[in-house]
């Protein structure tokens, strides 16, 4: 066993024997000779790089997600057994090497046993813990001293904080762009002012949400005219009233749309921010995903979160944060809902109006009775929508 790992240690692997894109780099930058060991590929620069500190980089990173599991294994532990993984599993699923010999060196140098990953289960506790959602979103909900709690939310949300700047997720809303809000009808009433169709004034707002709490007043919209209606529309036996709102400043928003969309792409474990970016997966589920009626508390985790990316991103990155666009939970076209911190005083729907600090102007109106979007919305099937590129970063 000693000799046949010697062996592989004296071998070189070229970025062509794997097919994790973020390994392939990793060899690029690290080749230091020009033929591979298991492809017998030879170039007149430099394709490979020693096996024997390949391993390394990929034990570094396969310990980040992963713990031993024998132990586990030994005990049948119901709690993990369903989440154990071979080593060969990890190999195949994570490393994706190219031939069966390269797949069984690596085996033979990670060694063989059982692993777990430690993300999917909340009772493994690691380094990494204060950025797992699951960890996180339980604790916020607990009765913390004002000390503990701002020592959870910096500790997970500060680096989400930076990976928002850094990787283009602020946008720059123009001067002119449309937001839609809807609101169930009435019986005998009609409601045509920003009053009626803007963000409720602040002590009618009874309840939470998912970014607010019960007293805190916002613009909650969409980006597109059919959206809103399709969030509606099930319980609107009067009908729907449409409001279309004009921002009449730039806007600088987060744009969680834009990543979840890049989500379905197949994450990688060795991928930079890897476990930021599962962080804020799990974020933008909760923000889709139905509240927890029986919980009081399913909004908070969420709501703590928006309240500290304000916060953090105005006090150390001087930015300041108008609100989030983010995927809608009912609409099967795949549009976006937002929430724009703004309450009922920062509408009107009188650019005349110099009372007011004007910051979303109510244009128009359109009133639809009882079950006109029942056939309506199976017909109109492309929304388009779009921001501007202007991407803000500034100096990490």
């Amino acid at each position: 066993m000693i000799e046949c790992e010697k062996k592989i240690n004296e071998n070189n692997v070229c970025f062509k024997c794997i097919n994790d894109d973020f390994l392939k780099e990793y060899i690029k930058s690290n080749a230091g000779s020009n033929r591979c060991d298991y492809c017998k590929v030879m170039n007149h620069s430099c394709i490979a790089m020693p096996i024997n500190e390949f391993i390394k980089e990929i034990i570094r990173c396969l310990k980040n997600r992963y713990v031993k599991g024998n132990a586990y294994a030994d005990k049948g532990d119901p709690d993990y057994y369903s989440t154990l993984l071979v080593t060969k599993d990890i190999v195949d699923n994570e490393i994706k090497p190219v031939g069966t010999q390269l797949s069984d060196d690596l085996c033979n140098l990670i060694g063989a046993g059982f692993w777990v990953d430690k993300y999917g289960n909340v009772n493994s506790p690691d380094e990494q813990d204060e950025i797992k959602w699951e960890i996180y979103s339980k604790k916020i909900k607990c009765n913390l001293s004002k000390k503990e709690k701002n020592k959870i939310l910096n500790e997970a949300l500060a680096p989400i904080c930076q990976y928002i700047i850094s990787s283009g997720l602020l946008e720059t809303v123009d001067v002119g762009s449309r937001f839609y809000r809807a609101r169930t009808n009435e019986p005998n009433i009609t409601f045509i002012s920003h009053m009626q169709l803007g963000p409720p004034p602040e002590d009618k707002v009874k309840y939470p949400n998912r970014f607010t709490k019960a007293g805190e007043s916002a613009f909650y919209g969409s980006t597109d005219d059919v959206t809103p209606i399709i969030e509606v529309h099930d319980k609107a036996p009067y009908g729907i009233t449409v409001s279309v709102f004009e921002t009449t400043i730039p806007l600088t928003v987060i744009n969680f749309y834009k990543f979840a969309k890049d989500c379905k792409q197949v994450r990688s474990l060795f991928e930079d921010d890897f476990y930021i970016k599962k962080f804020l997966e799990y974020f933008v589920i909760n923000i889709v995903a139905p509240a927890d009626e029986k919980d009081s508390t399913s909004y908070i985790p969420t709501q703590e979160a928006v309240q500290f990316f304000k916060k953090d991103l105005q006090e150390k990155y001087g930015i300041l944060i108008n609100g989030l666009i983010y995927p809608s939970s009912k609409n099967v076209r795949h549009t976006a809902n937002c929430i724009l911190f703004f309450n009922n005083f920062d509408c009107t729907d009188d650019e005349k109006n110099e009372q007011k600090p004007l910051k979303l102007l109510m244009k128009e109106t359109v009133n639809y009775p009882p079950d006109y979007w029942t056939e309506a919305l199976k017909e109109k099937q492309h929304i388009t929508f779009s921001f501007n590129t202007n991407k803000i970063k500034p100096e990490l």
